[in-house]
């Protein structure tokens, strides 16, 4: 949207923003869809604005991301959450090659690797990310008194058994697993890891879904997750976490949350009627229901 025009200049004199800012965020691909009525896009540049703040914040992609947990759509968040589950490594994917010792061994030697910066790198993290991490680390030293294993191994195993999980494999360490996850590992027992197995959360079908899903859905739940946030601080421990965190931790899990209602739909026959009770958008469970 060029700032000269007619349409810049009237949501510049009714929201205040420069024409300036307006040219700039539609460039960047944060604005709404140019050719809703302008009542139906002052909203969403008002909100742009309020999130953004008054400096010149480049961080374009969190914002694209906040925008959705306010369940407002702007054409970059399809590249703000691809490129965060690719984070540039498509051209060489992890392998899911198992079927020789050899091959196995160097599948592992990834997940060690991966496992590792995790623990070394964790403050360049993405903020809201970190946030994730440092709270399975925080159970897995707790858990380990569970386990014959220091924090620090059962940390390491968890995320290997998770890696592995996601690349098609199974969990090979399930108390590791459960003590990284904040539960007992003494009550879960195998078919609870068979049933986690079944519902196929693959880096083949997640990066699927984020590169695929429309961003209307996406912005629903996103929205849903960040007015549920409470969930969230409670059991991430992360009662300072600032707006900004929450808005973008409810976008980046959407896709994953939107995943896992068609399986448990199918698990429980009762569960949609949950979905329902608790407030979950109705277009997200209808995606899940048979047609």
């Amino acid at each position: 949207m060029n700032r000269n025009s007619s349409l810049a200049r009237a949501i510049s004199a009714q929201t205040g923003i420069r024409a300036r800012r307006i040219e700039t965020w539609s460039i960047e691909r944060l604005g709404p869809d140019p050719t809703l009525p302008i009542e139906e896009q002052l909203p969403h540049f008002l909100e742009l604005e309020k999130i953004v703040g008054p400096g010149r914040s480049k961080n374009y992609d969190l914002a694209a991301r906040r925008l959705a947990a306010g369940a407002l759509v702007c054409s970059r968040l399809r590249s703000s959450l691809s490129d965060l589950i690719t984070d540039g490594s498509s051209d060489n994917p992890m392998s899911s090659d198992f079927s020789t010792e050899e091959s196995a061994d160097a599948v592992f030697r990834e997940y060690d690797s991966v496992a590792t910066n995790l623990t070394t790198s964790v403050d360049s993290l993405p903020s809201a990310i970190r946030l994730v991490v440092q709270k399975f680390r925080r159970n897995a030293f707790q858990g380990s008194a569970s386990t014959n294993e220091t924090g620090e191994q059962v940390f390491h195993s968890a995320i290997v058994n998770l890696l592995h999980l996601f690349n098609g494999g199974e969990i090979l360490n399930g108390q590791a697993t459960a003590a990284m996850l904040g539960f007992d590992p003494e009550e879960f027992d195998e078919s609870a890891f068979t049933f986690i197995e079944h519902l196929n959360l693959t880096f083949q079908n997640m990066e699927h879904a984020y590169q695929t899903m429309s961003l209307e859905d996406i912005a629903a739940m996103a929205k849903w997750l960040r007015d549920h946030a409470h969930v969230a601080i409670d059991y991430l421990e992360i009662s300072k976490a600032t707006d900004s965190m929450l808005d973008d931790l409810a976008t980046q899990f959407a896709p994953m949350a939107i995943c896992l209602i068609e399986p448990l739909v199918k698990a429980f026959g009762d569960f949609a009627t949950f979905l329902v009770e608790i407030g979950v958008p109705d277009r997200l469970i209808l995606l899940s229901l048979p047609r």
